[in-house]
């Protein structure tokens, strides 16, 4: 399917470890994206799950006529 020596040699030059180096920080940055996003997620969860508790605890003190 692929001549297995070609593509060596293109990944052994100095381009080729270039072209490597470029897509493991491209994976890297996609990786760190997501990461980023779920802990934005469920930091917002847990402050509006914390107020959620808040407001009826201080409704329970509190209870409107």
């Amino acid at each position: 399917m692929f001549n297995i020596d070609a593509l060596l040699e293109d990944l052994g030059s100095s381009e080729g470890i270039k072209k490597i180096i470029v897509r493991i920080i491209l994976v890297e940055a996609i990786d760190a994206i997501f990461i980023i996003y779920s802990m934005k997620n469920t930091i917002n969860y847990k402050k509006n799950w914390r107020n959620k508790i808040s407001k009826t605890k201080i409704d329970k003190l509190s209870p409107k006529k």
